[in-house]
This record gives C-alpha cells, sequence and structure tokens, in this order.
C-alpha cells in the first residue's frame, strides 16, 4: 500500500496513475469533493471551527471507504492522512484562539489520521514542491510558493515522527522529469516488497509463522 504525500499542484495525482501502470498496483484516485457536496457546502467559503473539523472527520472517513474499496488491500494513492493533518493545521493557524476544547478535537483528528495511516499504507513517497506549482480549487491552494512551502514542511515534520510507522521516501525538488519519477517510485515499491519478504524470512526462521501480513 502506497500513498503519494505532498502539497496540492506538486504531481502526486500524475505520478501516481503513471507508476500504477509500471507497478501493476490498482490506483486510488482520493476524491474529497464528494464530502463537501454530500454536506451542502462550498468549499472556497471560509468555515467556521465545527463545520471544519466536521468535514475533516468526513473526508477521513470517505478517503479510508475509498482506500478499502480494493479487494486485497494493494493499492497506490495520491493522497495519504498526512495531507489531511498538514491541510488541518493550516486551516487551524487561521482561527483567532483555540480553547482547550477545540484543541483536543484538532489532536483527536490527527491521532486518527496517524492511525489510519498506520493501517492503511506500508510505504509512503513525500513530493517535494518542485514543479510549476498550479490551483487546486477544492482546498483553496493558489499558486502561492510560500503556501506550499509552508504546507509542504508541516507534512514533512508529521511524516517523520516516530509514530507514523510507514516506511517513508521522497521524491526530491530537482527531480521533475516524469519519467524519472515514475522510476522513483517504482524503485521504491521493489524497495518494499523485498524488506518485508526478508521480515517474513527472518520471522518464520525465529518460529513466527503468522505474525506478519
Amino acid at each position: 500500500m502506497i500513498g503519494l504525500c505532498g502539497a496540492n499542484g506538486t504531481g502526486k495525482t500524475t505520478i501516481a496513475e503513471e507508476a500504477s501502470k509500471a507497478i501493476e498496483l490498482p490506483f486510488v484516485k482520493s476524491t474529497t469533493s464528494v464530502v463537501f457536496r454530500r454536506m451542502n457546502l462550498d468549499p472556497s467559503k471560509k468555515l467556521d471551527f465545527v463545520t471544519r473539523m466536521k468535514v475533516q472527520f468526513e473526508i477521513l472517513d470517505e478517503l479510508e471507504r475509498q482506500w478499502s474499496s480494493i479487494p486485497d488491500g494493494r493499492f497506490i494513492s495520491d493522497r495519504t492522512p498526512i495531507d489531511l493533518i498538514g491541510y488541518t493545521l493550516v486551516e487551524m493557524q487561521q482561527e483567532p484562539e483555540l480553547t482547550e476544547e477545540q484543541t483536543r478535537i484538532v489532536e483527536t483528528y490527527i491521532a486518527k489520521c496517524i492511525e489510519v495511516t498506520n493501517r492503511r499504507f506500508s510505504t509512503i513517497i513525500f513530493v517535494y514542491p518542485g514543479l510549476n506549482i498550479t490551483e487546486e480549487r477544492e482546498f483553496k491552494a493558489t499558486n502561492n510558493r510560500v503556501f506550499v512551502e509552508h504546507l509542504s514542511r508541516i507534512m514533512l515534520g508529521t511524516l517523520i515522527e516516530s509514530c507514523v510507522k510507514a516506511a517513508h521516501f521522497y521524491i526530491p525538488r530537482h527531480m521533475t522529469d516524469q519519467k524519472q519519477r515514475v522510476e522513483a517510485v517504482k524503485y521504491v515499491y521493489e524497495k518494499s516488497i523485498k524488506s518485508m519478504l526478508d521480515a517474513i524470512k527472518g520471522a518464520k526462521e525465529q518460529g513466527y509463522d503468522n505474525v506478519l501480513h
């Protein structure tokens, strides 16, 4: 289970879609607009704290439904819960002041995102913002390089925390050639498979036949 992580406009969807063909994994294109339609909300409008967090929890649940739609659980996706944490924290920075209760709600959401990450993804590839930034209306991200840099660093900082169990890799800024990016994902996939097989072999040699899946 591979997830691409990074700010919108960095090319994650294109990479994931093309890499899925190269490594023969189903591609799950994460879609969050359905949540706004279901809740009859305009994603371009500023939302109050309660509504924003309801949306975020709904988005996480919706994405997990999309990821779980693959029967054997093997897929590559263009978004992870780490992305959701990044966007949520950026949104919360715009709040004038958070109460203790509101802070606990955000902390609960972050904890749930990390739990879903650990359960759904074995490998996460962070995509640095090396391409020209494009507008992404769904999250109101603009072609503001400072915004993208800030968001990217939040996501990367979260990804490397010890509580995130997925193996993590990154596609560097200078790698803007699409073929190279897809080859990088292919390399990570093959490396992840080898690591998993080595772990299973080691567990079996120690008499633990069914502890890994």
